[in-house]
């Protein structure tokens, strides 16, 4: 109840990123029409300092328009950003994904190193909510948590250690990210570097929303989607055309406040 009028954070004795969507309903198995050439694949890359790299593949159903995991695994033993970059290479070429798109955590090393790379260069892009000074942890992880509720993405029951990362993630109270052992969850990371850079078109949800439900969203999970922050944006903007000012309404600042 807090959670939902409040925006209050849910916690639990057995930790997890708290969602309300069944994991029955999330872990169905990939479709037998799937086909790695034709449906567009999203790679997702959390490079560690720790010679551990989490790497994601998605992968979107032409025919739903729902996205589906289709790769979540550890790549261990590297010795540099380049090493790392070599093994997805050879990864690459021997899946045949059809890759639309390259996401990677905003390492300098690792995004220069595989954009240097000679044989296949490849320009990762960052999730942009990461780099927030305050609060884009958790932006990041109410995001997920919403994307997760409407079923924007498909986790097969296959992908068992990604569905453990999403089980036990905890709070820390006092600890620079406010997660518990926040260095063994780079698959999740990768999943919520995904939501962050979905294209325009996969953020907008099918179902027509009422302004109750979408006060309820914000009070939950603390995201607005991203086209009614457009829409209230462009309406605020117009009434303001006479004082020629121009507003960028971000949630939680002053003037989001002052329009909600």
């Amino acid at each position: 109840k807090n959670a939902i009028l409040y925006g209050e954070i849910d916690e639990s004795d057995d930790g997890g990123l708290i969602f309300s969507a069944d994991p029955d309903t999330l872990s169905k198995p990939l479709p037998n029409h799937y086909h790695a050439k034709t449906w567009r694949h999203v790679e997702v890359i959390d490079p560690a300092i720790r010679s551990i790299a989490g790497r994601l593949v998605c992968a979107k159903d032409p025919e739903s328009g729902k996205w589906w995991v289709v790769r979540a695994q550890y790549i261990k033993g590297m010795k540099h950003d380049m090493h790392l970059v070599e093994q997805l290479a050879v990864m690459r070429s021997k899946e045949g994904f059809n890759f639309i798109q390259h996401v990677a955590d905003d390492s300098a090393g690792f995004r220069g190193a595989a954009a240097d790379y000679r044989i296949d260069p490849i320009i990762y892009k960052a999730p942009p909510s990461k780099r927030a000074k305050k609060g884009g942890k958790q932006f990041l992880i109410n995001q997920a948590r919403y994307y997760l509720d409407n079923e924007i993405i498909y986790i097969p029951s296959e992908f068992a250690l990604l569905w453990d990362e999403l089980f036990s993630y905890e709070w820390k109270e006092n600890s620079e990210d406010g997660i518990k052992n926040s260095h063994r969850f780079h698959l999740l990371d990768c999943l919520m570097y995904f939501f962050d850079t979905l294209p325009p078109e996969d953020k907008q949800l099918e179902e027509v929303r009422t302004y109750h439900q979408e006060l309820l969203d914000y009070n939950y999970y603390g995201v607005v989607p991203k086209d009614v922050m457009m829409r209230r944006e462009q309406e605020l903007n117009n009434q303001l055309k006479e004082k020629k000012k121009t507003y960028i309404l971000v949630p939680n600042s002053p003037v989001y406040r002052d329009w909600e």
